[in-house]
């Protein structure tokens, strides 16, 4: 059959191959993060704990407010004395505790990178950085740990992967419970009535009920996510932890 000499060459379309499947041990970390997965547990779970001592010693209150007429000023500092320390306490471990989960943040995000995961959206400085963002706070860090968990899964098309319903829950409670937490403290500064103070009171209980959930679900979060990693370099799940220390 004769080609007409004149005519542009026509060139049919290529499609690129398909990335190569990987195996455990063709990944590497560019820092493993099982130690610090570990501490962000711990102190995740003392969290919790402290919230459940928050709502005990917000019941006692509560129950302090119900008979507030027949209370001695002795009880009532006591009750004040209580709340402030266990507040104190709290604050701190809260500190604890969001420091090493965003130091793990950036080593997850770090990790994803060093995958040869190509085109993600967040750099490791700004996967902590939009935690401080007003207003991008509300959706920038769901998004940052969304490309993780998709990551995490599948470096080459991660595009693709689906992400868990466990970074959905984290993210929405924890939204929700400071937004409950915010109006309580909001309440509890104007509070001109004992009925309002009564009914901060109560709302301050669901928010920190609420925090509890957030903490259980960030508890999954980081499990889950370490144990993904931790598949792709070496096909471990979480009870394997120790095999490589």
């Amino acid at each position: 059959m004769s080609t007409n000499p004149y005519m542009s060459p026509q060139f049919s379309s290529i499609e690129s191959p398909p990335p190569p499947e990987t195996k455990p041990g063709e990944y590497t970390f560019y820092s493993d993060p099982r130690g610090l997965a570990r501490f962000v547990q711990v102190m995740l779970i003392i969290c919790m704990l402290m919230c459940l001592v928050i709502v005990i010693s917000d019941l006692v209150e509560l129950s302090l407010l119900d008979r507030i007429a027949f209370a001695s000023d002795e009880e009532i500092f006591a009750n004040d004395i209580r709340q402030l320390v266990i507040a104190g306490i709290y604050t701190l471990v809260y500190v604890v505790t969001a420091i090493a989960f965003l130091m793990w943040v950036y080593r997850m995000n770090k990790n994803c990178h060093h995958f040869g995961a190509h085109d993600m959206e967040f750099t490791s400085g700004w996967a902590v950085g939009w935690f401080f963002i007003p207003i991008a706070n509300l959706w920038k860090p769901y998004q940052v740990m969304k490309e993780i968990w998709q990551v995490s899964t599948d470096p080459f098309s991660w595009q693709v992967e689906e992400s868990s319903g466990v970074v959905s829950f984290w993210w929405g409670v924890w939204i929700v419970a400071n937004l409950v937490s915010t109006f309580s403290t909001q309440l509890f500064s104007m509070a001109p009535t004992l009925p309002v103070l009564k009914t901060a009171a109560m709302i301050g209980i669901g928010a920190d009920v609420l925090i509890l959930l957030a903490c259980v679900a960030a508890l999954i979060l980081v499990t889950k996510l370490t144990d993904l990693q931790l598949a792709l370099v070496w096909g471990k799940k979480r009870e394997d932890w120790s095999d490589h220390d």
